[in-house]
């Protein structure tokens, strides 16, 4: 992507967004960096609070912490909002509306991490809200999701829960849609695939075994 978008013409080149919301440090870091250059006592009181949350011990925190968490987070959104003024004059609306993000980002990683059985309904709910803030965001051009076919799918794989494939196919209708890429593969006798993987092969996922598997 990086070697592509050095010779792209203007508006061709590609742009790459990371929606794990399952992670909390890369929002983190953004939106605590922006408060500390607005009032460093604010942007000090936030990270002592989110201190608990971090990528390294995510698996070993309680319930009860992300609970706290929703709290602290949607407090964290409250003064980000109550800066926007002092962040627009000197960062610009962009960088305003993707520190915001990022600290909805952190409010959604405390929600699936909290959710216990609702995992993974709760993440591709937060998921498809990402989807739509990028496309409200971004410059109209077609956005690609990677991601597992139990995510992507416009038809559910599991009862249990709509994905974020049927979610945004009933947002976008036909603007949405998941592309197969075997059939073409054949006609050509030539194809190369890379898979990516999910850490549900390497601990307990109840409810969703075919999806671990995979």
């Amino acid at each position: 992507m990086r070697s592509y978008n050095e010779t792209a013409g203007d508006g061709e080149n590609l742009h790459f967004y990371v929606m794990d919301m399952q992670w909390a440090d890369s929002s983190k870091e953004y939106v605590l960096r922006i408060l500390e250059q607005i009032d460093s006592s604010i942007g000090l009181q936030y990270r002592e609070a989110f201190a608990f949350l971090n990528d390294d011990e995510m698996y070993d925190i309680s319930s009860e912490a992300f609970e706290q968490g929703l709290s602290v987070a949607e407090s964290l959104i409250q003064e980000v909002d109550s800066a926007k003024e002092n962040i627009v004059e000197m960062f610009g609306s962009e960088t305003f509306a993707y520190a915001r993000e990022c600290a909805q980002s952190i409010y959604n990683c405390c929600d699936i991490r909290k959710s216990d059985r609702e995992y993974n309904a709760v993440q591709d709910r937060h998921m498809a809200e990402k989807v739509k803030w990028f496309i409200e965001h971004g410059d109209g051009s077609v956005i690609f999701i990677n991601g597992h076919n139990g995510h992507i799918g416009k038809v559910n794989c599991t009862p249990n829960y709509d994905c974020l494939g049927r979610l945004l196919a009933q947002e976008l209708g036909e603007g949405y849609f998941a592309k197969s890429f075997l059939p073409g593969m054949i006609k050509r006798g030539y194809g190369r695939i890379l898979n990516i993987g999910s850490t549900d092969s390497y601990m307990p996922c109840p409810y969703d075994a075919v999806y671990a598997a995979t």
